[in-house]
């Protein structure tokens, strides 16, 4: 899978990536939609070129590497999150992926190479699983 985008002078913009991830272009803009509630920027890393990366303010939510034709998202999944998940039959999916994860300081690294919707539907029901296990009550003051 070749990386379009190595050229530290030469960023993303909205029309090399689409030309670059071709079809699946509207799967990364349904990705987007789902995490813009997040702050995202784009990084360079000599090995892999430029990167998207989503966050909190704090911690990376998730990373998205441009491919030709495709692009590969990458995320943490943390020791607390990982029973939660096993256990939601909607993620059945992604049981195996999940028990076999690498283990990190961070949690559990998972990579998911997106070539459209098909691809998307089971990181997205997994993102908004997380989402839905990483968010923090309101304390309301009365």
């Amino acid at each position: 899978m070749d990386r379009p985008f190595l050229d530290k002078a030469k960023p993303p913009t909205t029309a090399s990536l689409r030309s670059a991830l071709g079809a699946s272009y509207r799967a990364y803009e349904a990705l987007a939609k789902l995490a813009a509630p997040f702050a995202s920027e784009w990084n360079h890393a000599k090995t892999s070129g430029w990167m998207q990366k989503v966050h909190d303010g704090k911690k990376a939510l998730f990373y998205v590497i441009p491919l030709e034709g495709s692009f590969t998202v990458s995320l943490t999944v943390r020791e607390a999150e990982r029973g939660a998940l096993l256990e939601d039959e909607a993620l059945a999916s992604l049981h195996a992926p999940l028990r076999e994860a690498k283990k990190y300081a961070e949690g559990y690294a998972l990579r998911f190479n997106v070539t459209g919707a098909r691809t998307l539907a089971p990181l997205e029901r997994l993102l908004e699983r997380i989402l839905g296990l990483r968010a923090t009550p309101r304390i309301v003051r009365g």
